[in-house]
């Protein structure tokens, strides 16, 4: 941060990451970031505006806070001064933040003063530097580290270091090695004292034991034994074979140490041998002087010399004639040495020329770069043969090699072990050959020969078969690892398309805010007009919707492509969904949940009915439908979860909104809502009650259903949730269109996302806009700009309740709107209203036949429905079955005249006056008694069209102002934007084109 050092120098915007490192390192938490803007002279609108567009991102709020303040926003200047390292040091003062200010200002002082010499101060305090250099050399190195951080006076700095090295860092034990982590090759007479103390440590043993033999007061050697047994069991068997005291010693020299005989110790204290205490003094002494002085001051100067760039491994290299009791002497001393000296260090001894290693060192901020670079080119490293690559502690290439080594290494033994029976088998057969004259006295001999030779071709077999199992093993694994890359292959394109998206959305922000310079310009003018004004709003209003929705967009990609890079090498399904883009589902449990058959059964069910007969785009199924209300509902909780955390929404919260939204449909019927009308027709002729009294208490069954037929998914269920029992009767809740039992206490409002009394929820507003789409309907809607707004508040109820922005009222006004003209355009258009119809009317007289199978019999279509091991099986395929198994005439012709895509007529209609108080029914009895035949009664068809505010009196939405408070919509919500009477249309399935004429007149 060579620019901001000095503290009566103005800042940049390009220092403001060197500003946020310089608070991090003195341990500023940023908590208290909208205070410490006001002391730096910021407004509180505009910290305010902060807050608002970064709420609960305290590292955001802060670097923004500074990045204003680094622009000069608001005028700072004349505020909190202009920015620099002194203004930014009393703006920590006044918060109240001594302690970090105190470390920014010694060290830019420090600097400063270092770089200024020519007063006083400057002059002073070289001179104490001098001074301090000459007492300990070592800090000139700390000194011309300093400088090496401004740049200034970073060639000064490099300078010196360079000279620093040269003349305190050139020595035979002291070598800087650019190889992996730290070398240190130990002078000849550091190891030679090694083997000096060695010879040492067998004269010891020889003195002392030659005093306890000689000594009258020794125990036996009896005693000795017995401690021995007791003290090692494993040492037993060997102290069974010691017949006199100078072989136990031999045992006790084999279990002691270098610098560690405490076992022989014991025994010369037991014994209470005074001459041989004074031997082993002088041996602990000996040792000590060689750890102390020699080794430690050896290791010490050369760990003091390695960066803290470099990874804390230190190999020590020896003479290669070293023997292996050397290098273990090394090792154990060196190891206990760094024991205390560091608690991060990887020690490592060997033998100069054992090994050949390429390594480089880097600054530890590079490691993921680094690594990332090393797997984008893992075939480099195989053409050139590399056995393995090491970045840091992280091993990035090996497993693979490691197994084609291993493959390698056996084929060669293979090939080493058939040339050794090739050429035995060839000395066999001279041999042979020779003693053919000779084959009466050798035959036993040439027997023999024989009999081995067989043995060693199958051997030979044997070894070969397992060769080429190991070859096809090592093919299976080179395809594992081809699709593998393929399939990361797959996952970078994906990842370039996101980022070019990503690119685009980032050149309609910057015109998006060209745009809105130039309304801030024009709004900079006189005004002319109400009119003009109101279309400057309104083009702002937009700017601004328009800002938000690009925003979340980004949000939503980088999301994305973390989850591509997190889902690689894990299970995951794809889902491309014309709404929200690819959608990946990598939770086990609804991946498990997604492949049962009871949520495949959505697959075969349309949404829309035969609404595909007259739209073609209309035939997408419930299954498209779930998984786009599971993402919607899961982005919904998440962003709530993200915005606000004092709500305390829990990963087992996002867990259950998302099943419960992903199985809401799990209990539509064929057709769907034509199988509604179906049901109730069917239940009314026969006087019975329906099997329930929506779908959603058909979904709540199905859901039950499935966790039964699959025990696998019971248990990942216990697997994925504390209380499993409990989360399960909450999804079933939240499924629920009319409850059971009472909220969870300040978690009322997760009730609300997927279902609620506004009609503004996760169902209606993801299949609003799929149908929109089917019709070609530009809706003004913008989902992602609709969760951005809302929050959870506690309103006049003394409850937890979503709530939107007063001033979006007109927005969900046009949301209705819209999804009222999908009711005139798309569900209620006569045609298919007809086809509709025309199923229904199939439906009603096919439910005499027993079609679907159940448990241990066949049941009706309505049975079905009582049943989920029957309802399983109903789906759109229905008609097929209706086709092979009904035997109704008219069944069949209505069959084919909807293949054939001819259509039932209607012969009327009424529209009803504001005073109507009657019901199809009434009209059906009117229409039979002014015929006078009462068989047209069951071919008559009442359709009532609706226009989708049916119920919307009972509509109410809670909302927040700007100063938080709250309150409700009733009157204003959800508006009709027409109030004519709707019509009822009339319908008469007959081939009697005379009795047609008769029923219409």
């Amino acid at each position: 941060m060579a620019s901001l050092v000095p503290t009566d120098m103005l800042l940049q915007i390009s220092d403001l990451a060197e500003v946020l490192q310089l608070l991090r390192r003195y341990g500023y938490s940023g908590v208290s970031y909208y205070n410490l803007g006001l002391f730096l002279g910021l407004s509180p609108n505009t910290m305010h505006l902060i807050e608002a567009d970064h709420r609960g991102d305290t590292g955001r709020c802060l670097s923004e806070c500074l990045s204003k303040w680094l622009l000069k926003a608001d005028d700072v200047q004349k505020k909190g001064g202009r920015p620099s390292i002194y203004s930014l040091v009393s703006a920590l003062r006044e918060l109240g933040e001594n302690g970090v200010a105190h470390e920014i200002d010694m060290e830019t002082k420090l600097i400063k003063d270092m770089i200024l010499p020519t007063n006083v101060q400057g002059e002073a305090l070289l001179i104490e530097i001098k001074e301090a250099v000459c007492n300990d050399y070592q800090i000139l190195k700390a000194f011309a580290e300093i400088l090496c951080k401004v740049t200034a006076t970073a060639e000064i700095g490099s300078t010196i270091t360079k000279e620093y090295r040269k003349t305190y860092c050139i020595g035979e034990s002291i070598q800087a090695n650019d190889a992996n982590g730290l070398k240190i090759f130990l002078p000849m007479n550091v190891t030679s004292e090694f083997k000096m103390m060695r010879l040492k440590f067998g004269q010891t043993f020889f003195k002392v034991g030659s005093i306890m033999m000689n000594n009258p007061q020794s125990l036996s050697i009896d005693n000795i034994k017995s401690v021995l047994r007791t003290y090692d069991k494993t040492l037993r068997p060997q102290v069974a074979q010691c017949q006199d005291l100078r072989e136990v010693l031999e045992l006790v020299c084999d279990n002691c140490q270098l610098d560690d005989i405490s076992m022989l110790e014991f025994f010369v204290n037991e014994f209470n041998i005074e001459e041989a205490k004074v031997v082993i003094k002088e041996y602990k002494k000996a040792i000590e002087e060689l750890k102390e002085i020699k080794l430690n001051q050896c290791l010490n100067e050369t760990v003091s010399y390695a960066s803290p760039l470099k990874c804390e491994i230190i190999t020590i290299i020896v003479d290669k004639d070293a023997n292996e009791s050397t290098l273990s002497d090394v090792q154990r001393m060196s190891s206990a040495l760094f024991k205390n000296s560091s608690q991060h260090v990887r020690l490592y001894v060997i033998r100069d020329g054992n090994s050949f290693t390429i390594t480089c060192s880097f600054p530890l901020i590079l490691s993921e770069q680094l690594i990332t670079a090393a797997l984008n080119n893992i075939d480099v490293l195989k053409e050139n043969k590399v056995k393995r690559l090491t970045i840091g502690y992280c091993t990035v290439y090996e497993e693979i090699m490691r197994m084609k080594e291993t493959a390698e290494s056996f084929e060669k033994e293979v090939k080493s072990f058939q040339e050794t029976q090739q050429k035995k088998l060839n000395v066999y057969i001279a041999e042979n050959e020779k003693l053919t004259t000779k084959a009466i006295e050798a035959k036993h001999l040439l027997q023999e020969k024989e009999s081995h030779l067989t043995e060693c071709e199958e051997e030979s077999m044997i070894i070969k078969q397992k060769a080429e199992s190991l070859k096809e093993a090592l093919d299976s694994k080179n395809k594992m690892l081809t699709a593998s890359i393929t399939e990361s292959e797959r996952f970078q394109a994906e990842n370039e398309k996101l980022k070019e998206i990503n690119k685009l959305l980032e050149e309609w922000l910057a015109l998006f805010q060209s745009e809105k310079e130039k309304i801030k310009q024009y709004a900079e003018k006189p005004i002319v007009g109400k009119i003009e004004e109101q279309g400057r709003e309104a083009q702002l209003a937009t700017q601004r919707e328009m800002e938000v929705e690009i925003k979340s967009l980004k949000r939503e990609i980088k999301q994305k492509d973390d989850k591509i890079k997190e889902v690689q090498g894990k299970d995951f399904l794809l889902f491309e969904d014309d709404i929200y883009g690819n959608i990946i589902i990598d939770h086990p449990l609804i991946i498990k949940i997604v492949q049962s058959r009871q949520f495949q059964r959505l697959k075969k069910i349309s949404t829309l009915g035969y609404t595909y007969e007259n739209k073609t785009k209309a035939n997408y199924t419930k299954l498209q439908h779930s998984i786009g209300m599971y993402y919607f509902a899961g982005e919904y909780v998440k962003q709530l979860q993200r915005k606000q955390p004092e709500l305390n929404i829990t990963e087992s919260d996002v867990l259950c909104v998302q099943i419960a939204a992903l199985c809401f449909n799990l209990g539509v019927g064929p057709f769907s809502h034509i199988f509604g009308l179906f049901l109730k027709e069917i239940c009314q002729k026969q006087h019975t009650e329906k099997p329930w009294d929506n779908f959603s208490e058909a979904s709540v069954n199905m859901f039950q259903y499935m966790l039964e037929d699959n025990e696998d998914l019971m248990d990942s269920f216990r697997r994925y949730f504390n209380n499993p029992r409990e989360d399960i009767t909450f999804i079933t809740e939240l499924m629920r269109e009319e409850r059971k039992m009472q909220c969870i206490q300040d978690k009322e409002f997760l009730y609300e996302i997927i279902l609620n009394e506004s009609q503004m929820n996760v169902k209606v507003i993801d299949y609003t806009t799929r149908d929109a789409a089917v019709l070609g309907a530009k809706i003004n809607f913008k989902w992602r700009v609709f969760l951005a707004k809302v929050y959870v508040l506690r309103c006049d109820d003394g409850k937890l309740h979503i709530c939107f922005h007063e001033d979006d009222l007109e927005t969900y006004n046009d949301f209705f709107s819209t999804h009222s003209r999908l009711y005139r355009d798309l569900y209620y258009v006569r045609k298919i209203r007809i086809v509709a119809l025309m199923i229904k009317v199939m439906l009603t007289r096919a439910d005499n036949t027993e079609l679907i199978q159940d448990t241990n019999s066949k049941v009706t279509i309505s049975d079905a429905a009582r049943s989920m091991v029957a309802y399983t099986q109903l789906t759109d395929s229905v008609l097929t079955l209706i086709r092979q198994s009904v035997k109704d005439p008219l069944v069949q012709v209505l069959l084919d005249c909807l293949d054939e895509s001819k259509f039932i007529a209607e012969i009327g209609y009424i529209i009803p006056p504001e005073d109507w108080n009657k019901n199809p029914d009434d009209l059906k009895e009117a229409i039979v008694k002014a015929t006078g035949i009462d068989e047209i009664e069951c071919n008559l068809i009442i359709d009532l069209v609706l226009n989708g505010y049916e119920g919307n009196e009972t509509w109410t939405q809670y909302y927040y102002r700007d100063d938080d408070s709250t309150g409700k919509w009733t009157d204003r919500w959800a508006q009709e934007r027409y109030h004519a009477n709707l019509p009822w249309r009339v319908f008469f399935v007959s081939g009697d084109r005379g009795l047609i004429k008769t029923v219409q007149e």
